[in-house]
């Protein structure tokens, strides 16, 4: 179960990401000159540093037995974002530039690609693995939207990027499931 939450208000909430037996923390998204980004994980603390100023830094996540970098965030034009893991390669790209690329996000053993975040007026996001295809729609609309994601067993709800200030985003997935 992932739950992001509070992209709604960047002064109050924070992100949250929790996966299997951890909780990660990212915080202070809310001011990018005061925070940067912390992601606290279980046994210990990561550091993501510089979101805070997105032409220095880039965001780097250390944790204990492996290195992720997420790089270029720092510059929208040139880098996209990157996820590196010792098992599976998350390929994040065209952040840097939403009419040329899309998000594409490549794991192993089956790769997923979600498209389209590139033109919002016109696609939606797709995200297509080795049993099926999943349907995250209505980025391309904030307004009348959200974003939906149809899995072959679950559906997943990720509402309100459509307002930032009214809802947050909300990933909901099985076994359990959250909203705050």
């Amino acid at each position: 179960m992932i739950l992001v939450i509070s992209i709604s208000d960047q002064r109050e909430g924070g992100v949250y990401n929790e996966i299997y037996k951890i909780w990660c923390l990212i915080a202070s998204i809310s001011d990018q000159r005061e925070g940067g980004v912390y992601n606290g994980a279980k046994p210990k603390t990561k550091y993501a540093q510089s979101i805070s100023d997105q032409r220095e830094g880039g965001v780097y996540n250390y944790n204990d037995t492996q290195h992720d970098a997420l790089d270029s965030i720092s510059d929208q034009r040139e880098g996209g974002v990157y996820n590196v893991r010792p098992c599976i390669c998350n390929f994040v790209c065209s952040i840097s530039d939403q009419r040329e690329g899309g998000v594409y996000n490549f794991n192993r053993p089956r790769s997923q690609i979600a498209c389209s975040i590139s033109d919002q007026r016109e696609g939606g996001v797709y995200n297509q693995d080795g049993l099926s295809i999943e349907f995250l729609k209505s980025i391309s609309d904030q307004r009348e939207g959200g974003v939906y994601n149809n899995m072959v067993r679950l559906m997943s709800l990720i509402k309100s990027i459509s307002d930032q200030r009214e809802g947050g985003v909300y990933n909901i997935q099985s076994p359990i499931s959250r909203s705050l």
